[in-house]
């Protein structure tokens, strides 16, 4: 995944301006690029986890579904789910989410690679991806069990510059609520 496409995309997707002919053009030239033959699976690890990131979130925010770029992302975040920073997972878990396309190998790679970083994730990140899962309505037992831990210490703490904002933290009442997951050191945590 070329740095210089998934750098025009997320511009593109930053400002909010959708160019079809562009994004078309993208799609098409990663596509060509991660399925050759000359693309080595060193090649794909040497891709940079979070230009495939940008480039999926891209295509998520702009509307832009395309399936065949969607299965080769797919296939590159499998490969690179282990190098993925938490950021990184939540927006391609956020991003299936808004494009319904659920990839099960994809969504459980993801959700590891999501277990091992939980500590790292910030407000934003934990209820992304907890608002992701519950819109897909795949319910990954062992990644949610594990969230509950990390929202209750966020929650929990008093620093202004930690606070949960009221939007991550319905996001989190939400996805729980939405799996019927009940926690209740989470719900006391939140009420």
């Amino acid at each position: 995944m070329p740095k210089d496409l998934a750098i025009t995309a997320w511009s593109f997707a930053r400002i909010k301006v959708s160019h079809q002919p562009l994004m078309t053009s993208i799609a098409s030239r990663s596509m060509t690029l991660l399925r050759s033959s000359d693309y080595s699976m060193s090649e794909a690890v040497a891709t940079n986890a979070r230009d495939v990131a940008n480039t999926v979130w891209a295509f998520a925010t702009l509307e832009v579904h395309d399936d065949p770029l969607l299965n080769a992302l797919a296939e590159a975040s499998i490969i690179l789910s282990s190098d993925m920073g938490a950021q990184d997972l939540s927006n391609i878990l956020w991003s299936c989410a808004i494009m319904q396309y659920i990839h099960e190998p994809l969504l459980d790679a993801l959700s590891c690679s999501a277990m091992i970083r939980l500590g790292d994730m910030s407000v934003r990140s934990l209820a992304g991806t907890a608002w992701a899962i519950a819109k897909m309505s795949k319910v990954h037992r062992p990644l949610l069990d594990a969230m509950s831990a990390p929202s209750l210490s966020i929650l929990g703490r008093d620093s202004a510059s930690t606070r949960a904002r009221a939007h991550d933290v319905a996001n989190i009442s939400w996805a729980f609520a939405t799996m019927q997951l009940a926690n209740a050191p989470l719900r006391d945590a939140i009420a």
